[in-house]
């Protein structure tokens, strides 16, 4: 499209339309399609993941199905939602969206990004464990629901930030 008429704000704000545009119609499916994902796959690897590390780390640890059961009587479920899925669609769909980045970065940016949300996911995870054995539910619950809420979306927004700084150098 031809911009020559819009002056620099005016093009900066199309710009930034068209990316909001784009997010908004890569994130649509996802949500639309969340009933019927079945994740177990993810589930199995974020427990075997969490229950390697929580055993590294000393933790008495049993698995029941996707239940981590720690040998202070503590149940910890790995739900569909504790394996980061929708972080790294956003990720994804952040990246796509992004414009002026080729398609071999986005590629590589996307790969990348999954694997640090990925690390970071199951270093939560561990997390959690751990301050819910040390301090308590209410502290867990507390460090769960509130700030690791905020510390995924940090992570997600700094590694999309910090890939478009590295693609744009390159």
């Amino acid at each position: 499209m031809n911009l020559n008429f819009m002056n620099s704000k005016h093009k900066a704000l199309y710009e930034t339309f068209k990316f909001s545009l784009k997010l908004l119609l890569l994130s649509l499916p996802f949500y639309i399609l969340i009933p019927f994902l079945d994740l177990s796959f993810l589930q199995e690897i974020t427990l075997i993941n969490v229950k390697f590390l929580l055993e590294l780390m000393g933790f008495g640890v049993k698995r029941e199905g996707f239940m981590l059961i720690l040998n202070n009587g503590f149940n910890f479920l790995i739900s569909a939602d504790c394996t980061a899925w929708k972080s790294m669609v956003f990720i994804a769909a952040l990246m796509i969206s992004t414009p002026s980045i080729s398609l071999r970065k986005k590629a590589f940016g996307i790969v990348g990004g999954f694997f640090i949300l990925w690390v970071g996911n199951i270093a939560r995870i561990t997390l959690l464990v751990f301050v819910q054995r040390y301090y308590g539910n209410e502290v867990m619950g507390i460090i769960h629901n509130y700030l690791w809420q905020l510390g995924l979306i940090l992570l997600v927004l700094i590694t999309w930030i910090s890939w478009i700084f590295i693609s744009k150098r390159d």
